[in-house]
């Protein structure tokens, strides 16, 4: 998969939870919407593995991105020193 950086503040977090349709098994995801330069929002999703961001926070994550439901995926894999 491509990798990417996104930096910026974050603006908001959320959590989605449910049960997998193919296998019925419990999942937790969580996304943060990051402001990037001032300018664009990005949606990234943040494992489990990571320290939930809090709204305000400055963060810089190393992302890999990929397709999902044909919108782009963006998936931190890599928490860097913010910016």
């Amino acid at each position: 998969m491509p990798a990417a950086r996104v930096s910026g503040v974050v603006l908001t977090t959320n959590v989605v939870k449910g049960k997998s349709r193919a296998t019925g098994e419990p999942y937790h995801m969580e996304f943060a919407r990051i402001l990037v330069a001032e300018r664009d929002i990005t949606e990234v999703r943040i494992p489990d593995s990571m320290t939930s961001p809090i709204r305000g926070e400055e963060v810089d994550y190393l992302v890999e991105l990929g397709i999902y439901a044909n919108r782009l995926a963006v998936d931190a894999v890599e928490e860097l020193k913010a910016a």
